[in-house]
Order: structure tokens, then sequence, then C-alpha cells
């Protein structure tokens, strides 16, 4: 639980993308539409009973989540940038 605040206390540091708003960052805006299943998958599958399946699914979950925000976001925007400053 340590870990998800820490990412929640590191996360204004990791980007800075040239446009702020999601409606010019295309890639970021599908990437996000990821997380949003990842969310409700780790609400969902965090409410069920333990047993071998929900525990692999749930770690697989939590994976994708931290990989969010610690890798995928920040090489989402430095793509998004890149293309931004070529004119693409």
């Amino acid at each position: 639980m340590g870990a998800g605040i820490l990412v929640l206390l590191v996360l204004p540091y990791v980007g800075r993308p040239d446009h702020k708003s999601m409606k010019f960052r295309f890639v970021s805006r599908w990437f996000f539409q990821f997380f949003l299943v990842v969310f409700a998958g780790m609400g969902y599958y965090g409410a069920q009973p333990v047993d071998k399946y929900t525990t692999a699914v749930s770690i697989n979950l939590v994976t994708f989540y931290f990989g969010y925000f610690l890798v995928l976001s920040p090489l989402v925007e430095r793509l998004e940038n890149l293309l931004g400053r070529t004119g693409r």
C-alpha cells in the first residue's frame, strides 16, 4: 500500500507533456482507457474470494497499474512530445 502512495507523490515529477489536455494527446487517451479497465479489474478481483486464478490476475493487474504510472505514461508523453515537435 505504501508503493501506491509513493507513486502518487512522484507522479507530478515523472513527465512534462507539451500539451496539458488529453484532447490533443491521442495516444495517451487510449492508454488512459486501458488504465481505467485495469483499475476496474483491480476493484473487481480485490472483492473476490482468494484462489489461484484471482491471485494471478490480481498480480498482473497490479503490475499493469504501476507500469502505467512509472513506465508507460512517461514513454508515451515523450513520444507525443517528439511527434508534436516534428509536426506529424
